[in-house]
């Protein structure tokens, strides 16, 4: 077996097609009632960003509990995610 054979068999996978950042959709749908808009908005991409399935609550009126990771950032003690 050749070297080049050798090094194409154990090379990387090349990457896949970068997947989109879904966080400041699903943000500015939540935030969209909010009379802070971008305050809330900039709160709610740190805290999407922080959970490892960028979950958010559906809508602006959802339950902040239905994404657990979302439910559970603090700041001060008080939640961080809007």
């Amino acid at each position: 077996m050749s070297i080049s054979r050798l090094l194409m068999a154990h090379a990387a996978p090349a990457p896949g097609p970068p997947v989109a950042d879904e966080c400041p959709n699903k943000c500015a749908y939540r935030c969209s009632k909010s009379w802070k808009a971008e305050m809330c908005n900039q709160a709610c991409v740190a805290c999407c960003h922080r959970c490892p399935d960028h979950c958010v609550p559906k809508g602006p009126t959802a339950p902040r509990d239905s994404c657990y990771c979302y439910s559970q950032i603090n700041t001060h003690n008080k939640f961080k995610c809007p």
